[in-house]
């Protein structure tokens, strides 16, 4: 009887692990899923704009495309967040930037205390000719 008892209990455990076994590939797609949320492809300036001011920390903006921003009509992009920017091998040229600036500062006016901005691949130019002579 005893034997009896303990091929119950080994089949019911071995059952057991098996299910829970089988449930973590339930909630591989949810986690797959989540990553896709966290991912913004942009192929446009107004895009990028829009993908830094709905962005959650982690999000990753990924350009499409090479991308011209005139900061003039768009203004600079704030990031409250921490954000990563992969440039995935295409440049992102910014216009109307002040003189003496660095082009990051040209594109990026404000990171907020606590957020951060990470550039992967980076290729980004500041076009002068059409930029704010700033004298001072």
């Amino acid at each position: 009887m005893k034997k009896e008892s303990l091929g119950k209990a080994r089949a019911i455990s071995t059952s057991l692990a098996i299910i829970l076994f089988m449930g973590l590939f339930c909630l591989m797609p949810a986690a797959g899923a989540k990553a896709d949320q966290d991912l913004v492809p942009v192929t446009t300036a107004t895009e990028l704009k829009e993908a830094f001011a709905e962005a959650r920390d982690g999000t990753t903006i990924r350009l499409q495309e090479d991308i011209f921003y005139d900061r003039y009509e768009l203004g600079s992009i704030e990031v409250n967040r921490k954000v990563i920017l992969d440039f995935a091998g295409y440049k992102l040229t910014t216009s109307n930037a002040p003189q003496n600036k660095n082009n990051i500062y040209a594109l990026f006016g404000t990171i907020e205390p606590g957020a951060s901005l990470t550039l992967i691949d980076a290729q980004l130019e500041t076009d002068n000719r059409m930029g704010v002579v700033d004298t001072n």
